[in-house]
């Protein structure tokens, strides 16, 4: 498959990859380029000065690059995935990440560790490595999730106590605990703030059940308080939600994102996604409301889809039941006009996994795949910087695909150069 596409790229491309390991203080200018405009392709001159885009040419220019017919679009974003924050398998985990086009990763849980060894080193949100946000340790309830997770990994011997309560999570159980707490969570540099609901309507009965340690979250009535405090010093505030109730309960307290799509598990009745099949609950407990998607909307609230799970599901049944009620959600979410952005949760995959499942469902055109994936993803992770659309001013970062991903759908493969801040991503090929 490389040698296909260098092939590809070296017989139809005139590009001198002598300079292929630009820097942002060049000038480039890219001719014979299709470039989208957010509805379609139009035939275009740009420019990259200092790492910026203009269409007007300046005075003097480094290099000419001919795109020769290419379909230039912004490059993807990854919404919802854990596996950045390793110093270890950083550069090949970004290198990964670079060749599929994802240049913006967003990491709802790390530990600080990994996360500050990574922004010590320098080697993060570089022009040469993929960009991040971090939301440190969540907030949950008394061993509410991720508790489970941290426990298991402490018994295997992959983590220890002191990665564990206020580092990976904060449990939360109070307003007055919220407050004590709110200023160790601040030291340490949240990009965002994570928080946990999970099926807010039994809150009280699993908050005083064991059987449901690690299978509970927040009480949501604390939600409101923990945007407001967050709000005021300027952060996001994103929930990992599991119910439709936990879905309204998001919406009302007035978050920024919503990290799942109710049911994102599956059916728990049929052990779908997830092993939860001692839960016994209706599927209708997973459908979104429709006055809750609308209210979203208003809110101008992202909804991340994490849905792809279900491509590794083998029972043919489960897998109906999940897609049904998946496509139910998604419904809801498109009709209402909510923004759909893409995370994967899952630490060997990507937001190409999600593309890969919406195609299937029939609901979405090529041009709202192309959207969610290069605009209302970017724009999610960073929504301050000026990136994922190709103006004046913004960002000198993009792809250009093989072919017209209005009508062929996109594909890893038919990425054929990359540019991002200004260089030249010469290891994309």
């Amino acid at each position: 498959m490389q040698l296909r596409i260098l092939l590809l790229l070296l017989l139809s491309w005139n590009i001198s990859f002598t300079q292929s390991q630009g820097s942002k203080s060049k000038t480039y200018e890219f001719k014979n380029g299709l470039w989208y405009n957010g509805k379609g392709f139009i035939k275009a001159t740009w420019y990259s000065i200092n790492g910026k885009l203009s269409s007007a040419r300046p005075p003097k220019i480094d290099s000419v690059i001919d795109l020769n017919k290419g379909f230039v679009i912004p490059p993807f974003g990854e919404a919802h995935n854990h596996n950045v924050g390793y110093t270890d398998q950083f550069y090949q985990l970004s290198h990964k990440y670079l060749r599929a086009g994802i240049f913006y990763v967003q990491v709802p849980n790390n530990f600080l560790e990994g996360r500050d060894k990574l922004t010590a080193a320098g080697t993060i949100n570089q022009d040469t490595t993929i960009d991040a946000t971090f939301a440190n340790g969540g907030i949950t309830g008394y061993k509410g999730h991720p508790f489970f997770i941290v426990q298991r990994n402490i018994q295997a011997g992959n983590m220890t106590e002191k990665e564990g309560e206020g580092n990976f999570y904060h449990t939360v159980r109070s307003l007055e605990e919220l407050e004590t707490k709110w200023p160790v969570i601040i030291k340490a540099n949240p990009d965002f703030i994570k928080t946990y609901l999970l099926f807010s309507e039994e809150y009280e009965k699993r908050s005083n059940d064991s059987n449901y340690v690690g299978q509970r979250g927040l009480d949501p009535k604390l939600l409101p308080a923990i945007v407001m405090k967050a709000h005021k010093f300027g952060l996001r505030v994103a929930v990992h939600v599991e119910t439709a109730m936990d879905f309204h309960c998001a919406v009302a307290a007035g978050v920024d994102e919503i990290v799942h799509i109710p049911g994102f598990r599956g059916d728990p009745m049929h052990n779908a996604l997830d092993g939860l099949s001692q839960l016994k609950y209706p599927l209708t407990i997973f459908q979104i409301g429709k006055e809750d998607a609308k209210l979203a909307a208003r809110k101008g609230i992202s909804v991340i889809t994490t849905l792809s799970g279900i491509l590794q599901v083998k029972s043919p049944l489960d897998k109906r039941i999940a897609d049904s009620l998946f496509k139910i959600n998604l419904r809801t979410l498109k009709k209402a006009g909510v923004k759909i952005a893409l995370g994967s949760d899952a630490y060997r995959g990507d937001s190409w996994w999600e593309i890969e499942y919406l195609a299937t469902t029939g609901i979405f055109t090529n041009a709202e795949l192309l959207t969610m994936f290069c605009h209302t993803t970017p724009a999610a992770i960073f929504p301050k910087r000026k990136i994922a659309e190709l103006r004046d001013g913004f960002e000198a970062s993009f792809l250009v695909l093989k072919d017209n991903p209005l009508i062929q759908l996109i594909k890893p493969g038919e990425i054929l150069f990359a540019l991002k801040q200004g260089t030249i991503l010469k290891t994309i090929y």
